[in-house]
């Protein structure tokens, strides 16, 4: 993304200087010599031109000849002719034609001024939101509300990891301005490859380790590379032991098992955290069942005591052995619509 951001910058500069020459004034009128006094002058550039024929056969004429002819004051002023009004304009012509044609690909590709995202969602052509999204397109360039479409990798793109459960993929909407959390990437990239030499700790199981997750632009620690934010939005693979059922293992009722696993499992005894139920429930989508938790965290310690949180947890479980956790936490009276529909987008595809 910065190298398109500096070859947009040097495009417009580009622009900037075909523009520039194409409407100079100094170039686009150029002086011409007055009738009168070039019939003065005519007769000494005869001569000239017979003296050079005389010497040599030339190759090529010269791009430029020379006229004389006597000023006001009575003196006599030798200036070069001006070159042709066509061999002038043509070279502005050229860097015009050619700047359009690189700055329209790059604003493009650099999404400049939001041009492309308003191409893909207000297009007039029907399938044009679908070839976006068969191009992968929507990963790429925010639609017209900022939102970006995350889809986990491929299966030849997943690192190996100490335990695989079923593979499975998600998708979910990340809000505008945020980014992904770099310190959950290094410690995937440990977790991958246990010899690369990271600066920091590693966690005891890869459970912990969340899959991504992202936080607000900006709110990333210099120092710890952490989020400073208490805004994120993370998704977590759990590998169960099979056979695991979600609906067995939590209940199927919305509310005892969102009780349950607010209980047991987000908020458990001795955590410091005690967490109140607001809502819960259940669909199933293609065979595959999602509990969406909503719930405020408290805490006990004295520094945190008068910070509440509120969260939105989805619980999808796939296959007989994987549980994934899609979790969005913001500050209680800040927690933004954006946050509920990224939650309300978790999907596993």
């Amino acid at each position: 993304m910065l190298v398109i951001r500096l070859l947009l910058i040097f495009t417009f500069l580009l622009l900037f200087s075909a523009l520039s020459l194409a409407f100079n004034p100094l170039l686009l009128s150029c002086p011409r010599p007055n009738s009168a006094l070039a019939q003065g002058a005519s007769s000494d550039q005869e001569n000239d031109v017979a003296d050079v024929a005389d010497v040599a056969d030339v190759a090529e004429p010269p791009l430029s000849t020379e006229y004389k002819y006597i000023s006001a004051q009575g003196f006599e002023v030798t200036r070069p002719s001006a070159p042709s009004s066509q061999a002038i304009n043509s070279l502005p012509r050229r860097l015009l034609v050619t700047t359009v044609f690189l700055t329209i690909p790059l604003s493009l590709g650099s999404n400049f001024l939001g041009l492309t995202s308003k191409l893909i969602v207000s297009s007039p052509v029907p399938q044009m939101a679908s070839l976006a999204s068969s191009l992968g397109l929507q990963e790429l360039f925010p639609d017209a509300e900022g939102y970006k479409i995350y889809k986990s990798p491929s299966r030849s793109a997943q690192p190996q990891m100490t335990r695989q459960g079923t593979f499975v993929r998600y998708s979910l909407l990340v809000p505008p301005q945020f980014v992904q959390d770099p310190a959950v990437m290094l410690a995937r990239s440990q977790l991958s490859d246990p010899n690369r030499e990271m600066k920091m700790s590693r966690a005891s199981t890869s459970s912990l380790i969340p899959d991504v997750a992202w936080g607000p632009m900006g709110k990333i620690d210099p120092v710890t590379r952490k989020s400073s934010s208490d805004t994120n939005i993370s998704v977590i693979k759990n590998v169960i032991g099979a056979p695991f059922s979600l609906s067995k293992t939590i209940g199927s009722d919305p509310l005892l098992a969102g009780q349950s696993v607010l209980t047991n499992l987000l908020c458990p005894p001795n955590s410091g955290r005690e967490g109140t139920l607001i809502a819960s429930s259940k669909k199933t989508v293609e065979g595959i069942e999602y509990y969406t938790i909503e719930y405020v965290i408290s805490f006990s310690d004295a520094v945190a005591a008068n910070k509440k949180l509120r969260a939105i947890s989805v619980l999808a479980g796939v296959g007989d052995d994987t549980l994934l956790t899609y979790t969005a936490v913001g500050r209680e009276g800040e927690f933004s619509t954006s946050l509920r529909r990224s939650a309300e987008s978790f999907t596993v595809i």
